[in-house]
């Protein structure tokens, strides 16, 4: 049984200072416990327990042993004097000051609990920084390994014309050297029939201009003619019995390889190379088992590791393809499931995404790689419309996340954030089934109920704008218009089922708006402000031919309306 130790202590208004003789005990012996109303000390074989007056903060103690002595510096919450430092004898039961004792331990495990979690929130947050940092390191260098090909490429290709110049003066050169000797020995047996008196006449007879002109050519010195070059012997063929192979490296395609259509043939490889290994003429003899595959290939590990590294580098389409590969092979492997869903989740290919991870949260995994594919599929689903499917992934990704902690607090804030998305598209929908049945003005009010859910629903607006067009509300037209187009022009992320940024469905999209809001200002009389918008919508869409009919009709009342302005001004 431990011995009770004896303390002195002075106070000031904002700290207590408890002094404690160790006597002869080892200072690194010494644990030291201290709560906001609780204090424990242990030196064996004494101990001390001092259950406080007033809360202190625990975070601010504060120990120190000098001179065989341990002095504890107690930071107060409230400033004061307290008087005394701990509570009477007496004044509590034996169970209230353990019941005392036992909530103040409660309390600091909680406090180091969450100061547990916040350092590890916080580490992930650093581990994050360092991926995007490490990322960013890998494209940067990728770029200047491209760059470096470029420039090396460069010089090759100038060298290697610079040698074909070369061999095109050489061969020059040849060719002249040839016509001057042909010419020389032509003019030496002219000379030499001269001589004799005798010309041969060939049917087509001969040309006397040609003759003159061939004594202009300057004789060359036959002394200067070098010797005739004897053909060089070559040693015989030695026999051998060995076999020299020579592989050719295999194309999928018949035509000769040409890089002007490599990235085309690339895309096409990876999305039939599931099919491939079944082309025998693709593979040589390094084969495993019947199917066309190389080592490599067969190893859903060593696929998996390639993708990673495409992930990482930004290359998503050969990511998924090498995690599709791998899938393939182990078509239960959990983590390319997952990896391949993020691909889709990037590729804006929302229904493979879902697919994938539909039967990834039928595999028995953990609950963090379940969470994943939770949050994935509820993504793609709420880029597909599917909000209230979308929360139901949410929480059920919540229900699976750690109880109380931050992660789980964030997805339970997303699925009411698709439960009000869920709410507007429905709204959304019943003003699409009003305004198709030309009920105009009770479109609206359902376009209106569905943008009190959620302002920022631009499909919502662009429809309301439609719909007060029909009604006869051009102005407020006008203003839909705008608003939509200013979300659409925004870098926030945009609600609604709207096409992500440089697709052409989202073209298309911004297209209709700018052509509608023309013809909402064509109504209220703004028709330059209506031309400058259907000029715009056919600069996106130059090759429209109906977009075109409607400007030049517009730039034609727009010409008309000029001078009756102008003379009911004068």
């Amino acid at each position: 049984m431990p011995i009770a130790g004896e303390y002195s202590w002075k106070e000031t208004s904002t700290h207590c200072h408890v002094r404690v003789l160790l006597r002869g005990a080892n200072p690194k012996a010494v644990d030291v416990y201290a709560s906001d109303t609780y204090v424990k000390i242990s030196y064996a074989p004494r101990l001390i327990e001092l259950d406080l007056v007033q809360e202190i903060d625990d975070d601010g103690v504060k120990a120190r042993v000098k001179d065989n002595a341990l002095t504890l510096t107690l930071l107060k919450k409230t400033t004061g004097l307290w008087g005394a430092l701990v509570i009477e004898k007496g004044s509590l039961s034996k169970p209230e000051v353990l019941k005392r004792r036992a909530d103040a331990r409660d309390r600091r495990t909680k406090k180091e609990q969450a100061l547990a979690e916040r350092a590890k929130d916080r580490k992930q947050e650093m581990d994050r920084d360092a991926l995007r940092k490490q990322m960013a390191l890998d494209e940067t260098e990728r770029t200047t390994v491209d760059d470096r090909k470029d420039t090396e490429k460069k010089i090759a290709e100038e060298d290697m014309y610079a040698k074909f110049r070369e061999v095109q003066i050489k061969e020059a050169q040849l060719k002249d050297e040839a016509d001057r000797e042909k010419r020389r020995k032509e003019k030496a047996a002219l000379k030499q029939a001269a001589a004799t008196g005798v010309h041969e006449v060939t049917e087509a007879g001969f040309d006397l201009d040609d003759m003159m002109a061939n004594d202009d050519i300057e004789e060359e010195d036959e002394e200067n003619v070098p010797p005739p070059v004897p053909p060089k012997q070559l040693p015989t063929v030695r026999p051998t019995k060995r076999v020299v192979n020579v592989n050719h490296t295999p194309r999928v395609f018949p035509t000769p390889m040409r890089e002007s259509k490599l990235k085309e043939e690339n895309a096409w490889v990876q999305k039939h190379r599931q099919h491939l290994h079944k082309n025998k003429m693709l593979f040589g003899q390094n084969l495993v088992g019947k199917d066309g595959r190389t080592i490599e290939e067969a190893d859903p590990t060593w696929l998996k590791s390639r993708a990673d590294k495409f992930f990482a580098s930004g290359d998503i389409m050969s990511a998924a393809s090498a995690y599709g590969a791998a899938l393939e092979l182990d078509a239960d492997h959990p983590a390319c499931r997952a990896n391949r869903a993020a691909c889709y989740l990037k590729l804006n290919k929302f229904e493979e995404c879902e697919r994938d991870c539909d039967l990834g949260l039928k595999l028995d995994t953990s609950d963090t790689l379940k969470v994943k594919f939770a949050c994935r599929r509820a993504a793609a689903r709420c880029g597909a419309g599917k909000y209230a499917a979308a929360a139901e992934d949410f929480r059920q990704a919540a229900s699976l996340a750690d109880a109380q902690s931050d992660d789980q607090k964030r997805l339970f804030a997303d699925a009411a954030r698709a439960d009000v998305l869920a709410e507007a598209a429905r709204c959304k929908s019943q003003g699409d089934a009003l305004l198709s049945s030309g009920d105009a003005k009770a479109a609206v009010d359902a376009y209106g109920e569905a943008l009190g859910h959620e302002p920022s629903f631009v499909s919502a607006l662009a429809n309301r704008a439609a719909a007060r067009l029909a009604s006869g509300d051009a102005a407020g037209a006008v203003d839909d218009c705008g608003a939509a187009l200013d979300i659409f022009e925004s870098d926030d992320v945009v609600a609604g089922p709207v096409p992500p940024a440089g697709t052409s469905q989202r073209r298309t999209w911004v297209l209709r708006t700018l052509a509608r809001r023309g013809a909402a200002l064509s109504r209220c009389g703004r028709l330059d402000d209506a031309v400058a918008d259907y000029e715009a919508a056919v600069a996106i869409a130059p090759d429209d031919e109906k977009l075109k009919g409607d400007l030049e009709k517009l730039r034609a009342e727009a010409a008309k309306a000029t001078p009756a302005a102008e003379a009911a001004l004068d």
